[in-house]
């Protein structure tokens, strides 16, 4: 499996060759290679390559749909925030694909990555899908972080779920938490009337300031 990985990164590389043919030949091989072609490419060019090499990677990345969007999900626990960062951007070229990576990521044993993903759910386009992962955002409601209950309630804000979803009861019991802030987030929530399956796209909310911990 090493050596495979190896030879896929030295494939990913040539994202970065001048030669457009090369970029092609490298691309249409690694999407051949599903989930293992899309690791190296959000590991190697996305990650860590020129501008144009990156472009040519998240196109590739988009192309390949959920193995795509789970690969760029994966750069949610980066240590570098420009990564980190533009993985987000991406996944919102995602759409549902994307949802579902960021729901998955949800579960993670790590903060941080919960954190990114509840904050990315909000910022995506998911039109019918939203009642969906707004489940996934209500279940962090009881998240051991202050942090990933902040990010699911503003994410939940701009889904459009508000006083009348079912996740009400889940909303109201923030109200009593020990956060400040996710006591203001909760009753602001609570003010909308609530309709998730319509929300995302144009039930935003107002946008807030991103939460770096």
């Amino acid at each position: 499996e090493a050596a495979a990985a190896g030879h896929l990164a030295r494939v990913a590389r040539r994202l970065e060759d001048p030669e457009p043919a090369l970029h092609a030949a490298a691309a249409l091989t690694l999407r051949g290679h599903a989930a293992p072609g899309a690791t190296a490419l959000a590991e190697g060019p996305f990650a860590s390559g020129d501008a144009g090499a990156r472009a040519r990677a998240e196109a590739a990345l988009q192309e390949m749909g959920p193995l795509g969007a789970a690969a760029l999900a994966d750069l949610l626990g980066s240590s570098e925030a420009g990564v980190r960062r533009r993985a987000g951007v991406a996944l919102q070229g995602l759409g549902r694909d994307a949802g579902d990576a960021l729901a998955h990521k949800l579960l993670d044993g790590d903060a941080g990555i919960r954190w990114r993903a509840a904050e990315a759910l909000g910022n995506l386009c998911l039109g019918s899908c939203s009642a969906a992962h707004s489940d996934a955002l209500a279940v962090c409601l009881e998240d051991e972080s202050s942090w990933v209950r902040t990010a699911a309630l503003r994410s939940l804000e701009k889904l459009g779920v508000g006083a009348t979803d079912a996740h009400a009861a889940a909303l109201k019991g923030r109200l009593a938490d020990g956060n400040h802030l996710v006591r203001s987030c909760a009753s602001r929530v609570l003010q909308q009337p609530g309709d998730a399956a319509a929300g995302s796209c144009g039930g935003r909310g107002p946008r807030r300031p991103a939460l770096r911990p």
